[in-house]
Order: C-alpha cells, then sequence, then structure tokens
C-alpha cells in the first residue's frame, strides 16, 4: 500500500514536555469504557491516529499523550513508573515523559509541498508562502506568551 501512516516508534528519552498546548490527551479522547491500560504500544495506536502526530509520551503510568512537536526541559526527575498495562515497561514518571518519536516504516518517497503546512495552535502569523527564488517555505511566530518566537518551516523534496 503507498499510504503513508505511522508504522513503528524508536525511544527517544526521559523528558519532560513543555508542549502541553500542542497535546492530543488519550484519557481525554477516548472514552472511559473504551479505554485500555497503558503500554507504549496502546499510546502509539493511540497517537497513529491522531492527525499530524510525530511524538508520543507516557506519564505516571496510565496517561499518554500525542504531539506534532516536542519541546523538552531536562529535569532532575526520573521515568520509573511501571505501565499500568506491562509492568515490564516503565511509562514516565511523576512529571517526566518516556517519549518516542513515530516515523513510517514503509520509506515512501517525499511528498512535494504544495502549499503550506496545515494550522498550528497557538500561530500569530504565517507569512506569505514561497519567495522570490522559488523556495517553499512559511514562518512561524508564536502568540504572546509561548516559547518559540521565530521558526522557518521549508519543504524540500529528498531523494
Amino acid at each position: 500500500s503507498d499510504k503513508r501512516s505511522c508504522t513503528g516508534h524508536y525511544f527517544i528519552g526521559c523528558h519532560e514536555d513543555e508542549g502541553e498546548k500542542t497535546k492530543t490527551w488519550y484519557h481525554k479522547t477516548v472514552e472511559r469504557k473504551n479505554q485500555k491500560k497503558m503500554t507504549p504500544t496502546v499510546c502509539f495506536e493511540f497517537c497513529s491516529s491522531v492527525p499530524f502526530s510525530s511524538y508520543f509520551g507516557m506519564v505516571n503510568g496510565d496517561e499518554c499523550w500525542c504531539s506534532p512537536y516536542l519541546q523538552t526541559h531536562d529535569n532532575a526527575g526520573f521515568c520509573d513508573v511501571p505501565c499500568e498495562g506491562d509492568a515490564e515497561h516503565t511509562c514516565g514518571g511523576k512529571v517526566m515523559s518516556t517519549i518516542h518519536q513515530m516515523h513510517d516504516c514503509n520509506n515512501l518517497p517525499a511528498l512535494v509541498c504544495h502549499g503550506p503546512p496545515p494550522p498550528m495552535p497557538n500561530v500569530k502569523e504565517t507569512c506569505p508562502w514561497g519567495d522570490t527564488a522559488g523556495n517553499s517555505f512559511c514562518k512561524i511566530e508564536c502568540m504572546d506568551g509561548y516559547d518559540l518566537a521565530s521558526n522557518t518551516v521549508t519543504c524540500k523534496e529528498f531523494g
């Protein structure tokens, strides 16, 4: 199949993630009666269905979040809480998250960008798309009170 999807993930580390506004939480999205006990697989499968998610994290043994962005802060905490659904794995700590990055194991060729990326939360302004040299880009400026002041996202075809 040529469908793009997250088919795998790998462990990044134990960090405190500060990107609260971009997170989609499992326990706030899935009805309680349909929730499963948390494991890395349960979190990955949930986050694979959340549009634009590239990262997932688990915290406190039973919570899962997904996010398109990762904004970590090193802290003195630990990821030492066993997963509620599989005690052989850890699902974060009291404030720290066990973080994984998702990827597409189908290794499909890159898609050419034909327009700006989807709207992002807490963005004040998306600047013009493209420049006089023919480069496709958009400059992102976050709303007041958010850490990422400016970031340029450039879309290029790989290969």
